[in-house]
This record gives structure tokens, C-alpha cells and sequence, in this order.
């Protein structure tokens, strides 16, 4: 199994995410830091653990990522419903809260959504991959609307 992880931001500076599974091999994908930890001070940094085969893991490349987000709310209360009208549960943080939703392309061409802040990511120089996605889709889509 190929286990990546998505680098961490700590401080100033890019630390990569190690594991016993990344130290024996696997691949590291570092993310520079930001430019102003000021405006990202409270955010938490953690771990979401990403469902094999989802649409989040071929977003982001890796079957784990380090994120920040600011809230420890999610939709624990509803999970049965919303899963009953399609949605996937795709992303997971360490304490097994969801921080990742999405439908299947049988539903919509592309829904992807976060309960993590990826607008917060890097120094501004390079997008977020789940931020460059719904526009990539949505290219995709057009050309292929307009080969039919």
C-alpha cells in the first residue's frame, strides 16, 4: 500500500509529516509555509486520513494530509441522513470527526467539500490542490460537453 502524507506548517517553516509507513519508503509531499502566521494563528493543524479510491484522495495525491481548521464542529448529528441522500464521508481527522464530504460523479460532476480551511495553505505562490480542482473539473467537463 502507498502511503503519502501532505507536509505540515509549523511556525515559519515546512516540516514534512513522518510515519513508520513514510520512513520506510513512501513519499513526503512538503508544502511551503506561510508568509504570515499571524493571520493563522489559532488554526489547528491535524491530520485527515482520506478514503482509498475517493475523489479527495486524487485531488490531494496522498492518503493522508495535514490541514488546518479552526472549528471542532462537523455534522456528527446527521451523518445517517446526509449518507442516505448520497453523501460520502471521504476524510477523517485523528479523532474520527469528518473534515472531508463528497458525491459521486453519478450525482454531480464535482462536489468536493471540506471541513478544513485550504485557503489557509502555502504562501500564496501555489493554490491549494483541492482549491485548483473544481476548476480543472469544471474545464474537463466543458470540453467534454462540447466533443458530444
Amino acid at each position: 500500500m502507498r502511503c503519502t502524507t501532505r507536509g505540515a506548517v509549523s511556525g515559519t517553516a515546512t516540516v514534512p509529516v513522518t510515519s513508520a509507513a513514510s520512513e520506510a519508503g513512501s513519499t513526503v509531499r512538503p508544502w511551503p509555509a506561510a508568509a504570515s502566521v499571524s493571520r493563522v494563528r489559532r488554526s489547528v493543524p491535524g491530520t485527515v486520513t482520506l478514503t482509498a479510491g475517493s475523489l479527495a484522495e486524487s485531488v490531494l495525491g496522498a492518503d493522508r494530509t495535514v490541514e488546518r481548521y479552526l472549528c471542532g464542529y462537523g455534522p456528527a448529528g446527521h451523518l445517517d441522513t446526509l449518507r442516505a441522500h448520497g453523501l460520502r464521508f471521504t476524510g477523517t481527522d485523528e479523532e474520527g470527526q469528518v473534515r472531508i464530504a463528497e458525491l459521486g460523479t453519478d450525482r454531480h460532476p464535482f462536489f468536493l467539500a471540506t471541513l478544513f480551511r485550504p485557503e489557509l495553505h502555502g504562501d500564496g505562490s501555489r493554490p491549494h490542490p483541492i482549491v485548483q480542482a473544481p476548476a480543472r473539473a469544471a474545464v474537463e467537463h466543458a470540453r467534454a460537453a462540447t466533443s458530444v
